[in-house]
């Protein structure tokens, strides 16, 4: 239906025009997939396909487009009503011999068709095997694994995603960390990472992993029992162990291509792989270089938020009915992973407040028209100085943190050092203010 006003005598009549089947149709064509994983199903395997769909009805059905290779096994309702969006499963059974490539998936309602979803069938998918979990030897608040992988095309990468869900008691905990393969073996690489584990009174924990290669592929996932642990694991990345210089040593420029930044360090720094726990309890890959010198520590923080949308849809799935941070309201983002991204810089300052510190300044900035926090504290035992700046590019949270003691000069020149490149390791520069958040477009650069 649709309303026309005709204004007489000073009263508003309306008058309802009927506009057909074409209007439930365009009504039909609202229907979306808000989001889904995982978007590979590897050729001669069976995948079961997650989707939340903004709509209260049940799936009837999924087509696919081309067909050819592609099967349909299911394609059906799980579990309940989250706000305005219901979760479905499709099981896809793809053939040995299916094209590799786009396919385009459309899930049946009563309503209507959704729009579209792209579903690829990669030309190959990595495998795991023998995987093997025990509590951290130096940490016990940690789980240290170990897999074998067979990868044949070798794009698993030296640093490949490890995903994780560990389920004691409680709430499981789901994140992801990066691994650390070894060369490829007779056809097989070995993969090992270090877990965050949740508080567990007693008793053994499930956990399933499963890893990704350089171009997003799943691999199958394995499950393990994991023995009694300690107590669960902190907030914050532990403290690197920080290579230390002389006073007065050459000051180095580091470049980083896979976080996008370079800085300047007083000496090369040590680097270490660590977890980060963002503000709705995703667990993110993140990695600390830090240096020493005399009584001064420089550290750069720097967390990789790519992959918090999957984490936080996955998390969804498992809420009960109505819970709030579940919902699939467009602007949040399921799980709220739209406003993770948005506040991590706001929620990396607060980490700082929490300790025993006077703040003698709370700031605005910008590096390189990056924009971003600085602040300045005291630190009540000792009367040191830090000086922190928190920054985001690329869905990367860059945490630049510097400690000098109190007579010392502020460390402008490691504080204010940082600059950013491209994904070819060139300087970049914006036209406009850069500001990393979802919906919001990326200026150009200079």
């Amino acid at each position: 239906m649709s309303s026309g006003i005709r204004w007489s005598s000073g009263i508003a009549v309306i008058i309802m025009v009927g506009l057909g089947p074409g209007a439930r149709m365009s009504a039909a064509q609202q229907l979306r997939v808000e989001n889904f994983y995982p978007h590979h199903a590897p050729a001669g395997q069976t995948t079961l396909v997650t989707l939340a769909v903004t709509s209260r009805d049940p799936v009837q059905g999924a087509d696919i487009t081309p067909a050819q290779g592609v099967t349909v096994v299911e394609a059906r309702r799980a579990g309940g009503v989250q706000g305005n969006v219901s979760w479905a499963e499709v099981t896809l059974e793809v053939a040995k011999d299916a094209a590799p490539g786009d396919r385009t998936m459309v899930l049946l309602l009563p309503s209507g068709r959704t729009t579209p979803v792209t579903i690829t069938i990669p030309t190959h998918a990595p495998r795991i095997a023998d995987l093997r979990a025990a509590p951290g030897a130096a940490n016990p608040a940690t789980v240290e694994i170990q897999l074998s992988a067979i990868d044949a095309s070798a794009d698993l990468g030296g640093r490949p995603y490890v995903w994780f869900t560990i389920g004691c008691t409680g709430d499981p905990l789901r994140g992801v960390v990066r691994g650390r393969a070894d060369a490829p073996a007779q056809g097989q690489t070995v993969v090992r990472a270090s877990l965050p584990r949740p508080a567990t009174p007693g008793g053994a924990c499930d956990l399933q992993v499963r890893v990704t290669d350089d171009g997003g592929t799943d691999s199958n996932t394995l499950r393990v029992e994991v023995a009694p642990g300690a107590s669960a694991p902190s907030s914050r990345p532990e403290t690197a162990p920080a290579s230390s210089v002389a006073a007065g040593g050459e000051w180095v420029e580091f470049v980083s291509q896979e976080e996008r930044f370079t800085a300047l360090f007083p000496g090369t720094p040590t680097m270490t792989d660590t977890a980060w726990f963002s503000q709705f309890g995703a667990v993110l890959p993140a990695r600390v270089y830090s240096v020493t010198q005399g009584e001064s520590r420089f550290v750069i923080t720097v967390v990789d938020y790519r992959p918090v949308e999957r984490v936080q849809v996955e998390k969804a799935r498992a809420c009960p009915d109505g819970a709030n941070t579940c919902q699939g309201i467009p602007d949040w983002g399921i799980g709220y992973w739209k406003n993770d991204i948005r506040g991590a810089i706001v929620y990396a300052v607060s980490k700082f407040l929490t300790r025993n510190v006077t703040v003698t300044e709370l700031i605005w900035n910008g590096i390189a028209l990056v924009q971003g926090q600085a602040l300045q504290l005291t630190n009540n035992a000792d009367q040191s100085r830090t000086f922190v700046g928190v920054y985001m590019h690329d869905n990367r949270l860059v945490i630049v943190d510097a400690t000098v003691a109190p007579a010392y000069p502020a460390p402008v020149a490691f504080t204010e050092s940082i600059g950013w490149i491209d994904e070819r390791g060139r300087a970049v520069r914006y036209q406009t203010m850069y500001v990393n958040m979802p919906d919001v477009p990326k200026p150009a650069p200079r």
